[in-house]
């Protein structure tokens, strides 16, 4: 198995399982519109996952460089090039999961039966899911009969279920629980990836056992499609429908996704007419307003009408999964150690290591770092925490000539009161300002000053 990348999970421990474990959030539910076939949120079954507040989810927002950190990482053929040469999300290696683990729980009854036909057509589902960016190699199951677990391993206030993941799950694979859910109104549920450490088997995602291709548990038939959503939580993804704004269109991206319709609330239903289903637009915008994305796994729909994640989605999941998951998909890195180094950091004693004051790295792939010019001086990042993880912002340590207001560097003004603030400005965004502090990257800024992460 090889090292940890650049964003090793050293740095990850402390501030992630500090994050605030509150429910907040703003309630999505139980609206009522022409279009859609329910009534009343208590009438459907829904995701269980713990609610975030918002005072977290300003915590999970990205750096607007991400999507050049994955290539840094997952892309073999990328190297640091022109300032809008185009990345093609194609060219990323593939990330596979080895193992997946299937926990099936039964009571006494025997109810709670799903057969290994079942559970390939899970592993089928899961892999036509996430393809081409992420797949699941193998998978085993185990099984037991515990009445508690099968008929309360869903009630997400009972300590139980986390007690038995501890005692039975494996903290090296991704587990997947099936006991009774519908009795508690819920599908599933999971665990977020920052609520504990990699290795922790608490780990993973509970789903009723009939989801998997049950004619009418779920309406329209089930395809399998609850523990593709629940994975998508487990690898940092939220609700379509997820918003900080009091009205419910949150059109600065609830979900911190850029590329997922603004949706006010869940997209239930739908299986008797995907096509119509989907017309519905609960959130008109100003500019590029599209229909809700009740074919996005993410969403609320029926299995039926659930399709795909979109280029976004993809990247956000690759981004936390190198971040929180390294040792699992250590396998997807690339073979050259240093390779996995992103810039500000450079390969030493076997991992990636940020740049110490005074020096600075401007590219990926280094086993050293460059020193800041004699008469340049380096100033602190002021937006050093906003971001995935404080301190551990992919920036490039900066070297600027001491001004009270800007510094020249390479012949370029830089306005360093901008650097690092969480937002790409436009006269920061060269080589030369090292790309606003990593606000800005290379290749993925464009005209616009300020860019939504």
């Amino acid at each position: 198995m090889a090292p940890k990348s650049a964003v090793a999970a050293a740095l990850f421990a402390a501030a992630w399982v500090a994050l605030a474990r509150a429910h907040g959030g703003h309630d999505h539910h139980g609206h009522d519109h022409p279009l859609r076939d329910y009534d009343d949120d208590d009438e459907h079954a829904h995701c269980g996952t713990r609610e975030l507040g918002d005072a977290e989810m300003d915590e999970l927002k990205l750096p607007d460089h991400h999507i050049e950190t994955v290539h840094h990482i997952f892309d073999p053929t990328h190297e640091p090039g022109g300032h809008n040469r185009r990345l093609d999300v194609d060219a990323l290696d593939e990330i596979e999961f080895p193992k997946v683990i299937y926990h099936v729980v039964r009571d006494a009854a025997g109810n709670g039966t799903v057969t290994n036909a079942q559970l390939q057509k899970q592993q089928d589902a899961l892999n036509a899911a996430f393809a081409p960016h992420i797949s699941f190699d193998s998978w085993e199951r185990k099984d037991y009969t515990v009445d508690n677990i099968f008929l309360r391993g869903c009630n997400t206030t009972n300590g139980s279920m986390d007690a038995f993941k501890k005692a039975k799950g494996d903290g090296s694979a991704l587990n997947v629980y099936f006991v009774d859910c519908l009795s508690y109104s819920l599908f599933g549920y999971a665990t977020w990836p920052w609520d504990h450490d990699e290795d922790d088997p608490v780990h993973g995602v509970v789903a009723d056992y009939r989801t998997i291709d049950h004619p009418t548990a779920c309406s329209g038939g089930c395809e399998g499609d609850t523990v593709v959503h629940e994975l998508g939580h487990m690898f940092g993804l939220l609700h379509t429908f997820q918003s900080q704004a009091w009205s419910g269109c949150d059109c600065t991206w609830g979900d911190l996704v850029d590329d997922t319709p603004v949706e006010r609330f869940p997209g239930y239903g739908g299986a008797g007419n995907c096509t119509r289903h989907g017309l519905y637009n609960s959130c008109i915008e100003e500019e590029n307003d599209q229909p809700d994305p009740i074919w996005n796994f993410m969403d609320y729909a029926d299995d039926k009408c659930l399709e795909r994640f979109t280029t976004g989605q993809f990247y956000r999941m690759r981004y936390i999964l190198a971040m929180l998951k390294p040792d699992m998909i250590s396998d997807s890195f690339l073979e050259d150690e240093s390779k996995a180094c992103i810039p500000g950091t450079f390969f030493h004693c076997g991992e990636c290591k940020c740049c110490p004051p005074g020096y600075y790295q401007d590219e990926p792939k280094q086993t050293e770092c460059k020193e800041c010019p004699d008469e340049a001086e380096l100033h602190g990042l002021r937006g050093e925490e906003f971001g995935l993880i404080p301190g551990l912002r992919t920036h490039i340590n900066q070297c600027f000539q001491n001004s009270p207001d800007f510094g020249n560097f390479n012949g370029a003004q830089c306005n360093i009161y901008w650097i690092a603030d969480g937002q790409c400005d436009e006269q920061n965004n060269n080589a030369e300002c090292f790309f606003d502090g990593g606000d800005c990257c290379e290749d993925c800024c464009g005209e616009t000053t300020f860019l939504a992460t």
